[in-house]
């Protein structure tokens, strides 16, 4: 005799049966992963495996591998998990050193090195073939094969990765939630039945034995209606691909005298399906600074998408902190926001129209090159600032080789003698979209030079004012 439990999910004026289905899976999974303990590091992880199969399976000589290691942990020989059980994978001293000591202790313990934020791990066999794998944070700084398609966000201090229902579709993010620890060892059987009470006769549904007429058993089929409302959708995980420093959060270079572009991916999960995400918009902030972005589905699954786009920054945006505000909107309007940000840092970078300069000069007379402020204006030096800081700039030269004569710059204003010491001049290069600023030069011949071509070279210097 069967028992049945029907399910009506009723949204808005439309009607469903929900229905479930599962995919065979012929190997051992990864079930739970503790990765970052509450009392310590050193003890306190651990993995659980799950065999979802109806026979024994022989788990000897597998390795768990890591950022870390390729075999950071090896199971020994005699490594056996049973159909429908689990094996607890965890630190060396979890014993004594696991976060509660009412969990179960470990089939195996050694020491393991997984890193709490953006890494991942992976189930090998014993031909070095990768059974299964999961991954946690930026899908840019896994390594590949610690991750299945799309990673799962970073779980916080005390919770565990958890597999949903045991299912393995590819895809980290659909097959793995956050949730409190719950460990089984190979102690643990789980068991599942789908039978219901069933008579001696094997009839279903009377209730009654044809031999003797007793009643040995009876069910009800129990219809159960559930009013659904809209789900909100989740920003389960995001990440910039561009990262120019090592320090801890985004830090953005400009690209001298160009725009930077800035791709951005951001996951959004939806219980109510991937097709139920409508759209995923950006507002970038910082001091006089706005931009909208709308991102792209690029990657839709059965309950998340991936949408991706581009921040674009000038080379003269302002250095500083900027903030992103990341809205995520399903097709009933119903929307989520998560704010960050990255540091765009400052860039000194000027460029200078002229090649070379070319002084036509006689004896005791004066030569002069005329700067201005158009930069396309080759023969007229102009300095245009391909950065984000306004500068004081100087010109100096260690040899002029003119016998003593006098060459002189300016920029805009007065002139300035050219030495082998560094000077800034007062003049200030303002950052923009189209700043600029005119240099000129002077060559005062008061001391006699034999006739003849003389070569020598400037320094053109940039320093934030």
């Amino acid at each position: 005799m069967k028992k049945f439990i029907c399910i009506w999910a009723i949204l808005g004026f439309f009607s469903c049966i929900l229905t479930f289905s599962a995919v065979a899976i012929d190997n051992v999974i990864i079930n739970q992963v503790y990765v970052d303990a509450i009392d310590t590091e050193a003890g306190g992880e651990a993995i659980e495996l799950y065999n979802p199969t109806f026979q024994e399976i022989d788990i000897s000589g597998y390795t768990i591998r890591t950022e870390s290691s390729n075999s950071d942990v090896t199971l020994p020989d005699n490594s056996i998990i049973n159909a429908s059980g689990y094996y607890l994978i965890a630190d060396n001293g979890w014993a004594i050193l696991k976060d509660n000591m009412s969990w179960p202790n470990a089939d195996h313990e050694e020491a393991v090195t997984m890193y709490n934020t953006n890494s991942g791990i992976a189930l090998v066999n014993i031909n070095d073939e990768i059974l299964d794998a999961v991954g946690w944070g930026k899908i840019t700084e896994i390594e590949p094969g610690l991750y299945e398609s799309i990673p799962v966000i970073n779980p916080n201090t005390g919770f565990v990765l958890l597999r949903n229902n045991f299912q393995d579709t590819g895809n980290n993010s659909n097959d793995f939630v956050i949730s409190q620890p719950n460990f089984h060892n190979s102690s643990s059987i789980f068991e599942a039945d789908d039978d219901g009470p069933i008579n001696d006769s094997g009839n279903e549904g009377d209730g009654e034995d044809e031999n003797d007429g007793n009643t040995t058993s009876d069910y009800i089929e129990l219809p159960i209606i559930i009013n659904l409302t809209n789900s909100l959708p989740s920003i389960l995980s995001y990440n910039l691909t561009i990262d120019d420093s090592e320090d801890l959060g985004y830090q953005l270079i400009p690209l001298p005298g160009q725009q930077k572009q800035i791709p951005i991916n951001v996951l959004v999960g939806d219980n109510d399906g991937g097709d139920d995400i409508d759209n995923v918009e950006l507002l970038i902030t910082s001091s006089d600074f706005v931009q909208e972005v709308i991102l792209e589905k690029v990657v839709n699954n059965t309950i998340s998408s991936l949408f991706s786009g581009n921040i674009s920054m000038k080379y003269y945006d302002d250095p500083g902190n900027y903030n992103i505000l990341i809205t995520a909107t399903d097709q009933n309007n119903e929307n989520i926001e998560l704010n960050f940000g990255y540091e765009y840092l400052s860039l000194i970078a000027f460029d200078l129209d002229t090649e070379i300069l070319v002084f036509n000069a006689k004896n005791k007379e004066t030569a002069e090159i005329i700067g201005d402020d158009d930069f396309n204006s080759l023969s007229n030096p102009t300095i245009k600032n391909l950065g984000n800081t306004e500068l004081n700039l100087g010109v100096y030269s260690g040899n002029l080789a003119i016998n003593d004569n006098l060459l002189q710059y300016k920029f805009a204003q007065d002139y300035y003698n050219v030495s082998s010491d560094v000077q800034v001049s007062e003049e200030m290069l303002g950052h923009g979209m189209n700043e600029t600023l005119s240099l000129g030069f002077k060559l005062i011949l008061e001391k006699y030079l034999k006739p003849d071509a003389y070569l020598s070279s400037l320094n053109i210097i940039g320093v934030v004012s």
